[in-house]
């Protein structure tokens, strides 16, 4: 509740009869209906229990209503890890990415999540184990997502240290390059990680574990091709050497090489046998663009 006000507030406004409520009186008049504050009373299994307190123009007092918001999931929290787990994905849901490290903070679960003091992000480029520490929290948050027996068909990672983000001026397109190709080559040799809280004690779960235990994936890393025909093909200025640089990467993925055919183009068949793809992509521009 003391970390969070803003984000609370925004969870009452989207699925509370209070949220409705303020969007309905607000039509004509904005500021008729103001919802104040909101704070969490319990949370469990299956969702938060929220007070909300609201301020109508022209009376002096307050209405507070309790109401119950279940997971956006539709499955329950079966511990204090998938609590975590849903109030991500709530804070995602309404567009509020940048309150996920708070919320890795906060005391619950694996809480007290903390980047080391001993980082020093503003050198670039970064040291090699600071980068690698990036590409594993992406990996390991990658392997969950595709673990998902209702994962979609197209994922969409988000990660914005200094060298990833583009509105820097120390944005390093060769990190971007690295991270993928260090998470492709995993998810084509391994497959997606095991979540260490899965491992159990009993030699039959286990057996268990290792017979549904994700081999390596079909990957492919693609790049934009040539658009246009004629003398109006080309490609976009940010992503214009990105092919030529990548082929100068050891990517394992030459003829005869153990990952043959990794690189493609976007366009182009796969060539690949069937069953499972994964087929990475990923945004490369300018900022703004």
């Amino acid at each position: 509740n003391c970390e969070m006000p803003e984000l609370l507030i925004e969870v009452a406004r989207a699925y509370t009869p209070a949220g409705a409520e303020e969007r309905r009186a607000n039509v004509w008049s904005r500021g008729a209906y103001v919802l104040e504050s909101a704070r969490v009373l319990r949370a469990n299994a299956v969702g938060l229990s929220l007070e909300t307190t609201v301020a109508r123009r022209g009376r002096n007092d307050k209405e507070v209503a309790v109401a119950d918001v279940p997971w956006i999931s539709g499955v329950a929290a079966a511990d204090d890890d998938g609590l975590q787990r849903e109030l991500l994905q709530i804070a995602n849901a309404l567009g509020r990415p940048r309150d996920g490290a708070a919320l890795l903070q906060l005391a619950i679960g694996r809480g007290g999540w903390r980047l080391p003091r001993n980082w020093r992000l503003n050198a670039t480029p970064h040291p090699r184990p600071v980068r690698e520490k990036f590409y594993t929290d992406v990996f390991k948050a990658l392997s969950a997502a595709l673990r998902m027996a209702d994962c979609p068909a197209r994922l969409r990672v988000t990660v914005k240290p200094p060298e990833l983000n583009q509105a820097m001026d120390v944005y390093r397109g060769s990190t971007l390059l690295e991270m993928i190709r260090e998470i492709s080559i995993l998810l084509a040799t391994q497959g997606p990680a095991l979540d260490p809280a899965s491992l159990l004690d009993s030699p039959a779960a286990l057996a268990r574990l290792a017979e549904a235990t994700p081999r390596g994936l079909n990957v492919r890393v693609c790049v934009q091709a040539s658009m246009g025909q004629g003398v109006m093909t080309g490609l976009p200025l940010a992503i214009s050497g990105l092919r030529k640089t990548m082929e100068m990467m050891d990517w394992k993925a030459a003829a005869g090489e153990r990952l043959e055919g990794l690189l493609g183009s976007s366009g182009e068949e796969s060539g690949l046998q069937s069953g499972r793809l994964f087929e990475g992509d990923a945004d490369e521009r300018a900022a703004g663009g």
